[in-house]
């Protein structure tokens, strides 16, 4: 404000601080030298103004930008104010009692603006009587000038000053929802000046507030909502730098940010086209396999092969005649393959030719299929466009692009939340997190969608079309998934106007601290429904797992003791750090212990199992 010119720089850029600092420290004088608790909010700008040199002008200036920024952000809990105007309507004797360093004109200003049910209804603000709920002054001194009513019931949001104070007086409490989560509280201690936070937390509570939900819709609004619009809005701001119009959103950890970012380019008008594609790494990969020698090895390492343990299994995997395929096997490998042999066959069978003439031939169908669907699918008549992902190397993006070489022979832009890779013959990546993101599984468990996988493409009618199978969207339908996408969504909607009016600028390094901090608290409700969350996306054979599930016995055993070096492949889960940190300190214990003395204890069953068998 050009009124404000005098402030200085330091003033201006550490605003937010110093103006809480000074609020602290007038406080505490008002305390010791007035023994009052609480202070007006012209009291901290008069102190504020002493204390770095700005005069009355200013302060009133800034007074009353403070109070049209509190009446601009306010929303109001619907619940709660139908609430007030039938206990109104039925008589009852209704009052006010706030912590709040706003008069009393101006907080009623604010609410009567709401409804006017607040117009006449008495006031007890702890600026005004210099009484705070903590102490439960402010709880005496409404009691004393209402006549000291027998009962008194008591409903607000923080368990501190409007439960378990009042709670003291005799006065019957009632928390009615919206309370900071404690993950919440925790990145409000390393990030309470963060616009972005402030308002993000803000749009959860109040969305929580708003009647009774469950886990998977706190879950969407607290967590999800914040970390995939940062993602969404960041996309969309790209899109305006680079002039790109249309976007490609991948199934199926495209869904949700397609739903977000379709809302948003709705309620900006934003000249950018969306549409949902139907694919999966085993279409796009087998696809575009070439004859290549060295190409081969890349396809399977890049389709996760630790499920493979025999022949049949590999038949199944590469999706070609067994019977056809086993004839290129050498004797030694038509049975159980360890990982060490299933190493071997393949460096055998990628240096064999005519194996990998064979195999591209089987993949011709595959291939015409998806040149064809792509081509229906993408409009690449300019360079205006570019595909969404969530998380991955990249490496199924080339492939995929590579099969568009002839109708679009250039490099394609793909968008990623979080990337290992991000190098492509084909492809230009765009990284929201660049490096290694440390719970890649929960960025993907956030993103996923309630249909079934594609697994083929087939022609009907002159169209290519999807084929959908397994069995996890199901799962997470079942799971509430859906409520949790509610959820996503309803926080977007509500958090994107103030957003934008605010100029809440995304902060990378409080988004990786924000997952983090709500992973700290595994014992929690909603960290627990995350890690519990079903899904086949983190194995490749078609079972059900959970993203972070939590082991039993036999678990710790055969990844610990038995097998420690196929730790990764044989752990049924998308995050095992998360499994780890829901280990109780005895299964803790348990796995120090077979770290430790592994080959002690492996030597021990050995000789029991000697001994036993002789017995026999």
């Amino acid at each position: 404000m050009p009124e404000c010119e005098g402030l200085s720089s330091f003033v201006k850029e550490n605003f937010s601080s110093l103006r809480q600092q000074i609020e602290i420290l007038v406080k505490f004088r008002a305390g010791r030298i007035q023994q009052r608790e609480d202070v007006t909010l012209s009291d901290i700008y008069t102190a504020f103004g002493e204390n770095e040199g700005f005069g009355q002008r200013t302060q009133g200036i800034l007074c009353a930008l403070e109070r049209k920024v509190e009446a601009d952000l306010l929303r109001p809990v619907l619940r709660n104010i139908n609430r007030v105007k039938s206990l109104v309507q039925a008589g009852k004797r209704v009052v006010i009692i706030s912590d709040m360093y706003l008069e009393e004109g101006t907080i009623r200003r604010i609410l009567t603006k709401i409804d006017p049910v607040f117009e006449t209804l008495p006031m007890y603000i702890s600026s005004k009587y210099g009484a705070a709920k903590y102490t439960g002054k402010i709880y005496q001194i409404a009691w004393e000038k209402e006549g000291k009513p027998r009962r008194w019931f008591h409903c607000g949001d923080d368990p501190l000053r409007d439960n378990a104070v009042p709670a003291k007086f005799g006065i019957q409490c009632d928390l009615y929802g919206g309370v900071m989560l404690p993950f919440e509280k925790d990145i409000d201690a390393l990030f309470g000046h963060c616009r972005y936070h402030q308002l993000a937390v803000g749009t959860a509570r109040l969305l929580r507030s708003e009647g009774v939900h469950s886990i998977a819709y706190e879950v969407g609004c607290s967590l999800g909502g914040p970390m995939l619009y940062a993602y969404v809005a960041w996309i969309l701001q790209e899109c305006q730098k680079r002039d790109i119009r249309r976007l490609y959103f991948i199934a199926r950890d495209g869904y949700v940010p397609k739903k977000i970012a379709d809302d948003i380019i709705t309620q900006d008008w934003l000249p950018v086209e969306t549409k949902y594609v139907y694919c999966s790494h085993e279409i796009w990969n087998l696809a575009a396999l070439t004859e290549d020698e060295g190409d081969f090895q890349r396809l399977v390492y890049s389709m996760n092969p630790q499920n493979i343990t025999s022949a049949a299994d590999f038949a199944l995997f590469l999706k070609v005649p067994f019977d056809e395929m086993i004839r290129f096997f050498p004797e030694e490998y038509r049975g159980a393959l360890s990982r060490e042999k299933l190493a071997q066959l393949l460096a055998f069978l990628d240096a064999d030719r005519s194996f990998r003439k064979w195999l591209f031939q089987q993949y011709t169908p595959r291939r015409e299929l998806a040149m064809r669907y792509l081509a229906q699918e993408i409009d690449t008549h300019d360079s205006h466009f570019a595909f969404v992902e969530i998380n991955g190397t990249g490496h199924t993006q080339e492939r995929m692009a590579s099969l568009m070489q002839k109708q679009y022979p250039h490099r394609i832009r793909h968008f990623y939340y979080t990337m290992f890779i991000g190098m492509g013959t084909f492809c230009e990546f765009s990284i929201f997190l660049p490096g290694r993101f440390l719970h890649v599984g929960v960025i993907e468990g956030l993103s996923r969608a309630c249909h079934k996988q594609t697994v083929a493409l087939k022609e009907e009618n002159g169209d290519i079309i999807p084929i959908l199978g397994g069995k996890d969207g199901t799962s997470l339908r079942e799971y509430g998934y859906d409520d949790y996408i509610r959820g996503v969504l309803d926080f977007c909607r509500a958090f994107h106007p103030v957003a934008v009016k605010y100029h809440a600028d995304l902060n990378v390094e409080y988004l990786i601290a924000f997952v983090r901090n709500f992973l700290a608290h595994v014992d929690g409700l909603h960290a627990q429904w995350l890690m519990d969350m079903p899904g086949n996306g983190w194995k490749v054979d078609g079972q059900i797992t959970h993203l972070a599930p939590k082991f039993s016995k036999k678990d710790i055993r055969e990844l610990f003791l038995l097998y420690p070096n196929e730790i990764l492949s044989r752990y049924a889960g998308g995050d095992l750090e998360l499994s780890l940190r829901r280990c109780s300190n005895r299964d803790r214990r348990r796995i120090e212990k077979y770290k430790k003395y592994r080959e002690q204890i492996l030597a021990r069953y050995h000789s029991l199992y000697k001994v036993n068998r002789n017995a026999r």
